[in-house]
């Protein structure tokens, strides 16, 4: 008994722990308690001020429930390390109040920064002290405004970021936008019965339209932005507007601005409205209360608000109208700088000679621009007197030839302390009649003025220079200033082009040149039509063959040969004339006859035989000195005449019209003594003074013709030689001729008969020259030690010429080699320029004197340098299919550098359009093509988009995009339904649309598409097998061609298709099908009458449908755990009944049923049975029957469960109210307590 009370007391004493409620553990955790910091929200909008959506801003299990054991995010002194975030959008830290936290933040600050009623804390973005600025307003408004308003937060950018009430003091800075508009005014020539000014507008920023007017108004001025327009434009975006001004409405000078008004924002700054989101109340800190949901904190966008000043912004540029007199032009000077600013305050004046000494009238630009009024047809010289502020003065005298409309000329300044700007003027001789045959051998000369006089040199020193192969000669000279060329020389075979002409820099000059033609005349027998020997023709400039002139080679008169014909090689711009001067030997002479002959044609001369020989004797004259007959005089001209003007010239016997004295002083003409003739000197001998007397010829006889002697003034003309880089270094030992000719190809004497001078120990050479003639000088050698100048110079008399001379250069080669850049392959084609300037602006002529090389094959150009100068090269041109290297590179003299280049690519578009060939205006969609590399249309590429095929749109097209430097070809792949299949190989085409076009079929073959999907929700079934059948329904079907069908299978999207089929009827019959769908075992019926047929076949999924039922109420019944195993006891399925039913989908085969759990309240009787699933779906239980399940309508199982018996609630540990537990445990131990004394006593 003391047994069963001591067990009995334990039991109670145990039971008291269990019987009292678990409670509260003493720990805060998420689950229960939150996260102050979590989602802390900023508003739906992103900004640059209050950042993105955050959540779990600080770390994801901080506690703020109260608890003494545990610090928590309100004790004093705590630290929080990760009170600051950093994310994708950068650094966000916490600030409560003005006090800046970074981690770790302590919470005794926090605690203490707090006052009752304002806000607590808020993140917001930082990046960096550059930021703070920025952000100080947010600081300001947290500390200062406790509660917001418009007055806090709506401030101006150039107010006070909050208002005084608030305290704030920071100020927004306004950005300058950059918005501008500014405009230049130009001088134009005349249109219509206007004056024409032409201004040119630049619009920066959002400047995108202004208003333009007039300052001071004229009648019937516009303001219009085409040269034509007739009415005023009011607000325009024009960047060029023409001013027209009626001539018939100025009378005297005007001055007026054009002036452009534009709405724009000079400046402006963003700020932004914000609105505080929520508070955290002190109390929380203080008092430390759970807080029992999460807090939104800080300030959330509301909306941006931008202030901008605006102002007017303007422009204006002068205009100043001259009127014109009647009969009168314009002479414009357009003043700019050298990177093509219009510069004002230029002064210029207006001369009537070469000299520019004789001033006419003088002007200053305004707005870059002046103008003269001048008379036409008249030649003027303009000078720029005074350069604008700045820039530096041009000295050049401009010739300026009026015709009868207004002349423009462009003068350039450069700015002071800037170094001159190197052009080249490039000049290219072309064949006239065929443009594209350059000539080789053309000389030209750069000359300073417009008559071509004054040889001048371009920066390499050089004043001469001849074609090559490639025809063109360049010559590196001075931006800004004006230069002409001249061509000395022409090439062989080729007329000169002696035109003095204005030469364009920056801009290639193309010279034509006509080339030689022979034109052929012939003499025959007016009978017989036999080639006469012995006639002989002069050659004339004009119609009535009085002006006898030369072809090309000099000959003015030729003699036929043994076949009767004669050439003369002629211009092929001039007129020729051509008449018969002496007949050959028996026949008349043809001397009225006087026929133009072409360049390159002919003309044929009939002569009759005389009956009566003529018959011939001498004119002689004899010429003497005037103050001594005795003396004969050598070297006078004389020309036979055949009237007494001596106008007509006349042909001896011999065809001689002109013939010159001897030593003896004699000349002669054999003459027809049936004809009078005249002469007279044409030409005197050197010394003597001409006699232009016409005198009848005496025939047999002898005339005397005496000269003075001509008094001759001489002079000195002297050559300086000097070092070119040294020019107080005299050189001795230079050789130079001296020449009658500009070109110097005419070699003279001196007084003294000196036809060369060498320089002396001063450096001087010096000839002594009649001072009435004009004489050039050229180097014929040079010092030892120095190249020579081979220039022509003009000598004027008692002056002397310097003429420098440059050290003997050394020549290296410096070679450039280019590359692919991805495949380091050598090319050719890339142009190569090579300068004197790091900056490759200064180009540098190499010893063959070209600045620009090509590589050729091997990838490589070649220059041939002064090796004493440093150069640079850059890339002019790049290759066909190559984007060009844009850098200047130093180059290694005696070496190689390498540069390579980037293949560019060029997009295009194949642009392919599929139409009916019937009918084109009908397209065809969906049409498949292929992308090609190969004219077989066998190598398939892909476009840049990474299409190697594609099908035409709704409206019949299709675009691929392409490298249009590459072949491609298409091929139609797919016809449309209905049409043939176009499948040639085309070659593709980027610049126009590819028509293809098909054929409409007549189709007595398609094919059949079927589809098998699932009965209930559609979805493709795959691996179902078909047989095709035949009509019959029982033969396999066969293709056209008598294949027989294979067993069709459906692919992933539950399609399977045959085709070349002829139209018939067919019938599926199904084989297998998926897993857990019932075969279909009739017979589909497809007719085949069209290119294609699709057959959409059901599969009914085999289901089985487990239902769970009340034993006795039949209701269903939900919840439990159930398993399905097959008959090797591999888990199928596990499920819960949560409806009272659960559908399975099965393969057919044997399985088990498990309860694993009985539903709640039924009673576990470890149910399990076996079932079959037939191909059909049918369920059988194959287990001995029991009357907890039970087939339902073939395909679903019953299952029954029994509920448990009711028993009455009993306290359980844990649940009971702790009172009770105490109560029921008191009496326990009372009741063991009194058990024992009663026992004890009755023991005793």
């Amino acid at each position: 008994m003391k047994k069963k009370l001591l067990f009995i007391f334990l039991i109670c004493i145990c039971f008291i722990p269990f019987s009292v409620n678990a409670g509260y553990n003493g720990k805060c955790t998420t689950s229960n308690n939150g996260n102050l910091l979590n989602d802390w929200k900023w508003g739906n909008d992103t900004d640059e001020a209050t950042g993105e959506h955050y959540t779990h801003l600080a770390r994801g299990n901080v506690n703020y429930c109260t608890n003494t054991d545990e610090s928590d995010f309100g004790t004093k002194g705590t630290t929080i390390n990760e009170l600051s975030y950093t994310g994708s959008a950068g650094n966000y830290r916490l600030y409560c109040l003005n006090k800046d936290f970074a981690a770790p933040v302590n919470s005794r600050l926090m605690y203490d920064a707090t006052i009752s009623g304002g806000p607590a804390c808020a993140f917001y973005k930082y990046t960096g002290t550059d930021e703070k600025n920025r952000h100080n307003r947010i600081r300001y408004i947290q500390s200062k405004c406790h509660t917001p308003s418009d007055k806090c937060l709506n401030t101006a950018c150039d107010e006070p970021y909050v208002s005084s009430d608030c305290g704030g003091s920071k100020k927004d800075t306004p950005v300058d936008r950059g918005n501008t508009i500014s405009l230049s005014t130009t001088k134009q020539p005349d249109y219509e019965n206007y004056f024409v000014y032409k201004a040119s507008v630049s619009m920066k920023g959002k400047v995108s339209s202004y208003t333009p007017s007039l300052t001071t108004s004229i009648s019937g001025a516009i303001i219009t932005d085409s040269l034509s327009g007739t009415r005023s434009v009011t607000n325009t975006s024009a960047s060029t507007l023409y001013v027209k001004i009626p001539k018939d409405s100025i009378s005297k000078v005007v001055s007026t601005k054009l002036h452009l008004k534009s709405n724009v924002y000079t400046n402006s700054c963003t700020y932004k409205k914000y609105e505080l989101i929520a508070y955290v109340p002190v109390t929380d800190f203080k008092s430390k209360q759970r807080i029992t949901a999460q807090q939104r904190v800080g300030f959330r966008r509301v909306t941006p608000v931008n202030a901008k000043k605006s102002a007017s912004q303007s422009a204006s540029s002068s205009i100043t109208v001259i009127p014109k007199e009647a009969g009168k032009v314009e002479l414009a000077i357009i003043k700019k700088s050298d990177d093509g600013k219009y510069l004002s305050g230029a002064g210029f004046g207006l001369y009537s000679d070469s000299s520019c000494s004789t001033r006419i009238d003088s002007a200053t630009s305004e707005d870059g621009s002046l103008a003269f009024v001048v008379e036409p047809n008249k030649t003027y010289y303009v000078k720029e007197t005074s350069a604008p502020d700045g820039y530096q003065s041009s000295n050049e005298c401009r010739r300026v030839d009026v015709k009868e409309n207004d002349v423009y000329e462009t003068f350039t300044n450069t700015e002071i302390g800037v170094e001159p700007e190197y052009d080249t003027i490039d000049i290219e001789k072309v064949d006239k009649t065929d443009s594209s045959k350059t000539l080789r051998g053309a000389e030209f000369g750069l000359y300073s003025d417009s008559n071509c006089n004054d040889l001048v040199s371009d920066a390499d020193g050089i004043n001469k220079k001849t074609t090559g192969d490639s025809g063109i000669i360049s010559f590196r000279v001075e931006r800004g200033l004006s230069y002409y060329i001249k061509e000395l020389s022409a090439p062989s075979g080729y007329s000169l082009n002696s035109v003095c002409m204005r030469a364009s820099i920056g801009t290639k000059m193309v010279i034509e040149n006509d080339s030689y033609k022979e034109s052929t005349v012939k003499k025959v027998d007016k009978t017989t039509r036999e080639g006469l020997s012995g006639a002989k023709i002069g050659l004339f400039s004009d119609s009535t063959c009085k002006t006898i002139t030369t072809d090309v080679n000099g000959k003015d008169v030729l003699e036929t040969g043994a076949d009767g014909t004669l050439t003369f090689v002629l211009e092929s711009t001039k007129l020729y004339f051509v008449k018969e001067v002496v007949a050959p030997s028996g026949y008349e002479n043809d001397i009225v006859s006087c026929r133009q002959i072409a360049p390159g044609g002919s003309v044929t001369f009939e002569n009759e035989e005389q009956e009566l020989l003529p018959q011939y004797d001498y004119i002689n004259i004899k010429k003497v000195d005037k103050s001594d007959n005795s003396v004969p005089v050598e070297g006078a001209v004389f020309a036979l005449y055949s009237d007494n003007n001596c106008t007509n010239l006349a042909f001896d016997r011999t065809g001689k019209y002109k013939s010159k004295s001897g030593k003896s002083g004699l000349s002669f003409f054999d003459v027809d003594k049936s004809k009078t003739y005249y002469v007279k000197e044409i030409e005197a001998p050197p010394t003597y003074q001409l006699d232009s007397t016409c005198r009848v010829g005496i025939i047999g006889g002898t005339i005397t013709v005496e000269n003075d002697v001509k008094e001759i003034e001489y002079a000195d003309v002297s050559i300086k030689k000097v070092d070119k880089n040294d020019k107080s270094k005299v050189l001795s030992g230079a050789a130079f001729g001296i020449y009658s000719d500009s070109s110097c190809s005419n070699a003279t004497e001196d007084a003294f008969g000196n036809s060369t001078k060498i320089t002396d120990a001063s450096g001087i050479a010096t000839f002594n020259v009649d001072k009435s003639k004009t004489y050039y000088t050229k180097e014929l050698s040079a010092p030892a030690g120095y190249t020579m100048d081979s220039s022509c110079k003009k000598l004027v008399a008692d002056t002397t010429i310097t003429m420098e001379n440059e050290k003997n250069k050394t020549y290296k080669k410096v070679d450039v080699k280019k590359v692919d850049k991805t495949s380091n392959k050598v090319l050719s084609g890339a142009t190569f320029g090579i300068f004197l300037d790091k900056s490759c602006r200064i180009p540098y002529y190499d010893k063959n004197s070209v600045t620009n090389v090509t590589t050729s094959s091997d990838g490589i150009a070649s220059f041939m340098v002064d090796d004493s100068k440093s150069y640079y090269i850059k890339e002019v041109s790049a290759p066909d299919g190559y984007t060009k290297d844009s850098d200047c590179h130093a180059a290694t003299v005696g070496g190689s550098i390498t540069i390579s280049d980037i293949k560019e690519v060029t997009y295009g578009t194949i642009d392919i359009l599929k139409v009916d060939s019937d009918d084109d205006s009908v397209v065809l969609p969906g049409v498949e093509f292929g992308l090609y590399s190969d004219n077989s249309c066998s190598v398939s590429v892909t476009d840049f988009v990474g299409n190697n095929k594609g099908k035409t749109d709704g409206y019949g097209s299709l675009s691929f995009v392409v490298d249009d430097s590459k072949t491609y070809y298409i091929k139609e792949l797919s016809a449309p339904d209905g049409y043939t299949l176009n499948d040639k190989c085309l070659l593709a085409d980027t610049t126009n649309a590819i028509v293809v076009s098909n054929k409409k079929s007549v189709a007595d073959t398609g094919k059949i598409i079927v589809k098998k999907i699932d009965a209930s929700d559609e979805k493709p079934i795959k691996d179902v097998k078909f047989e095709l059948l035949k009509s019959d329904k029982v033969s396999r079907a066969t293709d056209k061609d008598g294949n027989e069908i294979d067993i069709l299978t459906t692919d992933d999207n539950g399609k399977a298709e045959v085709s070349n089929l002829l139209f018939d009827t067919y019938y599926l019959k199904e084989l297998e099908t998926g897993d857990i769908y019932i075969l279909n075992d009739g017979l589909e019926e497809i007719t085949l009458d069209k290119e294609s047929v699709s057959k959409k076949i059901e599969n009914l999924r085999r289901s089985v449908l487990f239902l769970k039922q009340d034993s006795v109420s039949k209701e269903s019944i939900t919840g439990g755990k159930y398993r399905v195993v097959d008959e090797e006891g591999n888990k199928v399925a596990e499920f819960a009944m949560e409806d009272g039913y659960y559908a399975l989908n099965m393969k057919s085969g044997n399985y088990k049923f498990i309860e694993v759990e009985p539903p709640k309240n039924y009673v576990d009787v470890n149910l399990s049975f076996s079932f079959n699933v037939d191909e059909s779906g049918i369920v059988t239980i194959t287990s001995n029957e029991d009357r907890h399940y039970s087939v339902y309508e073939g395909s679903g199982i019953y299952i029954v469960n029994d509920k448990e018996e009711i028993v009455p609630d009993v306290p359980k540990t844990g649940v009971f109210d702790n009172k009770m537990v105490i109560v029921i445990g008191t009496l326990l131990i009372v009741g063991g307590i009194s058990s024992i004394v009663i026992i004890k006593r009755k023991n005793s």
